[in-house]
């Protein structure tokens, strides 16, 4: 009986629904500002870490720079070849290299000839397998 007098005190006040609905919407606002604020509170921390560390990069560097960055030039091997000119005959490719007329699977010292297009020829070490490009020099 009392469930029934509270029901249809709460479906016939309009005025108190208006009120009640208020309310229930102050309660959601305020609770998601709280959540907002937490979350911008910790992107807030992460900030200020991040920018003690900008800070303190530079002194970092410098520290570590003496004792274990060497910076090392390294030159790769140069291959003693010179491509001289690539022709095309009955669609094969011919490399002058060294004044001397080769082409696919010839070998040049340790390396081989395992292509040829018109402007490259790719040579590969037959020992360690490395790959050396020679290119036409304009």
């Amino acid at each position: 009986m009392a469930k029934n007098k509270f029901y249809h005190f709460l479906t016939s006040d309009s005025q108190f629904r208006i009120r009640l609905a208020i309310f229930i919407i102050l309660l959601i606002v305020i609770g998601w500002q709280q959540h907002v604020i937490k979350v911008e509170n910790k992107q807030l921390a992460r900030v200020k870490v991040e920018k003690e560390l900008i800070s303190q990069t530079a002194q970092m560097q410098a520290a570590l720079k003496g004792r274990y960055i060497k910076e090392t030039v390294v030159k790769a091997p140069s291959i003693p070849f010179r491509l001289q000119g690539i022709t095309r005959k009955n669609g094969v490719y011919y490399a002058l290299i060294d004044g001397e007329v080769r082409m696919i699977g010839d070998n040049l010292q340790e390396y081989k000839i395992i292509k040829i297009i018109k402007d490259l020829v790719v040579l590969e070490n037959q020992s360690n397998k490395a790959i050396k490009q020679l290119y036409l020099q304009n």
